[in-house]
């Protein structure tokens, strides 16, 4: 047994300096830091990767409704091609051509949804989005005949807007004082550019009777129903048996 006062007496513990304390705690602290904004750098790229994916989503849904829009688009064109050319082969007497297989028929939407494309076509119209309101303005048929005719006109697509103009005539007996033309057009420019690009189509080819047609729609709400019946007349002197200027005339005096 060592005798007291042999073994070194234990010192005492000093506390930890506060310099030290600080820079444990900032650099636990710069850990966290670094570890929170590899965490939020992790998140923000999922949602990169999400808003991708949904962008991607959208823009293949949009695809297909172009898609389905045109193959309507076409069925529709196709139809009024095969009833045009057997109007003209009965009046020439010989047989109709076959028919060529058709696509479905245009989809008639109930009337609210109808009527909630035909109000967003005529934005895209005014907006000169002709495209975007021709693909609203077909999926509110029947409702929007005329306005097709006016987006074929916008896109100068003379052929197209005359085959919509016979659709209307034969469909709505308000198609002629629906809508002033002029009215649905964002710009007096852009409509005066459409109107030019008729008269500048009859001036051309003054036998041309689906121009002629639709230039006497244009010039009705332009210059009254005198102008427009005499274009009909004409059209009517040349081709006694054109089914849209007979419409066109009956309208016009009644």
């Amino acid at each position: 047994m060592l005798m007291p006062g042999l073994l070194p007496e234990q010192e005492p513990r000093r506390p930890l300096p506060l310099r030290a304390i600080l820079g444990t705690a900032i650099t636990v602290l710069a850990v966290l830091t670094i570890w929170a904004f590899v965490q939020v750098g992790r998140k923000n790229a999922e949602l990169e990767r999400l808003r991708s994916i949904d962008g991607d989503l959208h823009a293949v849904r949009r695809e297909r409704d172009e898609l389905s829009e045109a193959k309507s688009k076409q069925a529709f064109l196709q139809k009024e091609i095969d009833r045009l050319e057997a109007e003209l082969a009965a009046a020439k007497g010989v047989p109709a051509p076959a028919a060529a297989p058709r696509a479905p028929e245009l989809r008639v939407l109930p009337a609210e949804l109808a009527a909630e494309r035909l109000t967003q076509g005529l934005q895209d119209f005014r907006s000169a989005r002709y495209a975007q309101a021709e693909s609203a303005f077909l999926r509110a048929v029947p409702d929007s005949w005329i306005y097709l005719v006016l987006s074929a006109l916008a896109r100068t697509d003379l052929r197209e807007a005359a085959l919509f103009l016979a659709r209307a005539m034969q469909s709505d007996p308000d198609w002629l004082r629906r809508i002033r033309p002029r009215d649905l057009f964002g710009t007096a420019e852009e409509y005066a550019r459409v109107l030019g690009a008729v008269e500048a189509r009859v001036a051309e080819d003054p036998l041309d009777p689906e121009a002629k047609l639709l230039l006497a729609y244009l010039h009705f709400h332009e210059k009254g129903a005198a102008h427009a019946k005499a274009l009909v007349v004409e059209i009517g002197a040349a081709k006694p048996d054109h089914a849209g200027a007979k419409s066109f005339r009956e309208v016009l005096e009644r």
